[in-house]
This record gives C-alpha cells, structure tokens and sequence, in this order.
C-alpha cells in the first residue's frame, strides 16, 4: 500500500513558489485548478490525480517522489479505520 507524501509536496511547492517569487493564486491559474485545491495538499487532503500529475510537471519533479509505502503499522490502522468506517455506515 503506498500513500501521497502530502508534506513533501507541499514543501516543494513552496520552496518553488518562494524562488520564482509568486503566490499559490498564480500557481493555481498556471496548472488551472482553485486555490483551495493547493490549500488542501498543505493540509493533507485527498487531491484528485491529474492535479498532482500537474503539480509534479510544474515542479519538474518525477511523481514517484511524492509516492511513499506505508509501513505495516500505517497500513494496518488505515485498514482499521477503513472497516470501523463501513461498520458505522
């Protein structure tokens, strides 16, 4: 199971963002999406695929990256709260 390095991405957004001297507005009109979709990556949400694609083509960063495998402890807590989510429903 692998997951979204959400900190890293983010931090490199803004490192990026810092060194052409522009805001998150720009960014976001530059890959076309809101900038609520470049809030929700600082704070770890779920963003949708072709976004992140767009992401790493801005940042000139290859995806894989940004992609981490879980450890057996993470995956087994995500798999947890996955079943304790469907029972609840």
């Amino acid at each position: 199971m692998h997951k979204l390095d959400n900190e890293k991405l983010y931090k490199d957004i803004l490192v990026k963002l810092n060194k052409v001297d522009k805001s998150q507005d720009y960014l976001a009109a530059k890959i076309n999406t809101s900038r609520r979709t470049i809030w929700k990556v600082g704070k770890g949400y779920v963003i949708a695929l072709d976004t992140f694609f767009k992401l790493c083509h801005w940042l000139d960063e290859e995806p894989s990256k940004y992609i981490v495998k879980l450890t057996k402890k993470e995956y087994a807590e995500k798999k947890r709260l996955n079943t304790d989510k469907q029972q609840s429903s």
